[in-house]
């Protein structure tokens, strides 16, 4: 199997929030809906996403930590990945 990368990381952030718009009404109670088509805009550019870290929080488990820069750090993704694959995407807002 191939070596996941940071890039398959992103492409797989901006694939799920695209498949999963709600991910950012439940991050952002608030948005309105043409704030909502804004963010999904932004998030779904890969361009936007910038790695923060990358850790192994358990054995045989790879965590990396994305920031949406276009939304200074209110926005966030971590990816998991088990035996180069990504197993988990985790979307956090404040």
């Amino acid at each position: 199997m191939a070596k996941i990368t940071t890039e398959d990381c992103k492409q797989a952030i901006v694939d799920y929030i695209y498949k999963n718009p709600e991910e950012l009404r439940k991050q952002f109670v608030d948005m309105t809906d043409p704030l909502l088509q804004m963010a999904l805009a932004s998030a779904c550019d890969k361009k936007n996403w910038k790695r923060m870290f990358k850790g192994s929080p358990t054995p045989g488990v790879i965590e990396r930590g994305f920031n949406c820069v276009p939304f200074d750090d209110q926005l966030r993704a971590y990816v998991y990945e088990n035996n180069h694959q990504i197993t988990k995407i985790d979307v956090q807002g404040e």
